[in-house]
């Protein structure tokens, strides 16, 4: 026998006669006291739980039983709060621990916990960072993020199912590690929890859900990097010890003065959604930012709206002279390849399609594109 619940299990088969085993009529009078041992310690239990939780998982391994993430990520949650009593002190000692004024103690607390509970959970430094992400949250976000874990959602249906033999849809097992989860391990609470009570309550799936988070974290990724970027121009290379000082542009501060940026921003939406930007993008990105940064400047000395507005060189000697000075209600936007400053799109919303207003036919080339379309009734 491996535990307690197994023996009462198998004394429950034996009083209700099914037991397959003739010489297990009775239940045998051992069974009935089951052996314990007893550790003290003089000292507070969360200085020893290391050995308590290591010697458990010596008793799994007798046996060959393998400890599920499931199981991990409770006993996890059980050590996290018996440590740091709350996940707002947890936060705190984390933030404490990134200043450049911070406590030992603190930095130290954390970096203990981490060690204890990789060789006591048995895992892996990357492991337990997601793990972590997800149990350093407050009871409803957790309670969420267990219920998707376990598959405990009401999901939609799939087109095929997989049934029993009674018909009934066969459940999808309980998740073996977080990999399914990283998209939405970086997210803020507020979003975070819309979008698992969304899983949860099987108004979108669980792709769709990781769609929106993944879009939301290139976003997130590309505005860190923007400001970043922006506010290194301006010599602010610490951002903690800026904004003290009151010096650090947000997003919110470069848009008031260039609001073209939003609909720029749409361009980087696919290399900040890869894990790093290839060396042409970066170039791209970097020389979009100087052009940021010089059209910043000049709107503060009021010169110009936006040096975003004008027109690209691409396009300065077949566009229309008129089209050229239009600073608003313009009915044409240009995207940039990221590649370089050779390749761009000049795109225009206008029903009228008379491209001379806006190009002069003498100094541009035009072609004509034919797109076949196919409609589909599934």
């Amino acid at each position: 026998m491996h535990t307690s619940q197994a023996v009462v299990n198998v004394i429950a088969t034996i009083e209700s006669g099914t037991c397959i085993n003739p010489e297990l009529n009775t239940i045998p009078e051992a069974w009935l006291n089951w052996p314990c041992v007893g550790y003290f310690y003089a000292d507070g239990v969360q200085n020893h739980w290391q050995e308590l939780v290591a010697l458990g998982n010596i008793d799994n391994e007798s046996i060959s039983l393998k400890v599920s993430f499931y199981d991990k990520l409770i006993k996890l949650r059980e050590l996290f709060l018996l440590t740091f009593k709350t996940v707002e002190n947890y936060k705190e000692l984390a933030k404490e621990s990134k200043s450049r004024k911070k406590e030992k103690q603190s930095g130290n607390k954390i970096e203990v916990f981490r060690q204890q509970a990789t060789k006591a959970l048995v895992l892996e430094i990357g492991a337990l960072g997601h793990m972590l992400s997800i149990v350093a949250h407050d009871d409803v976000i957790y309670g969420l993020y267990l219920r998707v874990i376990k598959r405990d959602i009401q999901a939609p249906a799939p087109t095929k199912t997989k049934t029993k033999r009674d018909g009934t849809r066969k459940h999808s097992a309980p998740m073996g590690s977080a990999n399914e989860l990283v998209p939405f391990l970086n997210l803020p609470p507020v979003k975070l929890q819309e979008l698992l009570e969304a899983v949860v309550e099987g108004t979108m799936t669980q792709q769709q859900a990781r769609g929106v988070a993944e879009l939301y974290n290139s976003k997130a990724r590309c505005l860190r990097e923007l400001e970043k970027k922006f506010n290194v121009k301006f010599g602010q290379s610490n951002k903690s010890r800026a904004i003290k000082k009151g010096r650090w542009k947000t997003y919110k501060d470069i848009v008031e003065k260039l609001p073209d940026v939003q609909r720029q921003l749409a361009v980087w939406s696919v290399p900040f959604s890869k894990g790093r930007l290839t060396a042409v993008e970066i170039d791209a990105f970097d020389s979009w930012v100087d052009k940021l940064f010089t059209a910043y400047k000049e709107s503060k000395q009021g010169r110009r709206k936006s040096l975003m507005e004008a027109v690209p060189e691409q396009f300065l000697v077949g566009m229309v002279k008129e089209q050229k000075a239009l600073q608003e209600n313009k009915k044409w936007a240009v995207v940039e390849a990221l590649g370089g400053v050779s390749n761009a799109a000049l795109i225009i919303n206008d029903r009228t399609e008379k491209l001379e207003q806006y190009l002069r036919v003498k100094d541009s080339k035009f072609g004509k594109l034919i797109f076949f379309v196919s409609l589909l009734r599934c």
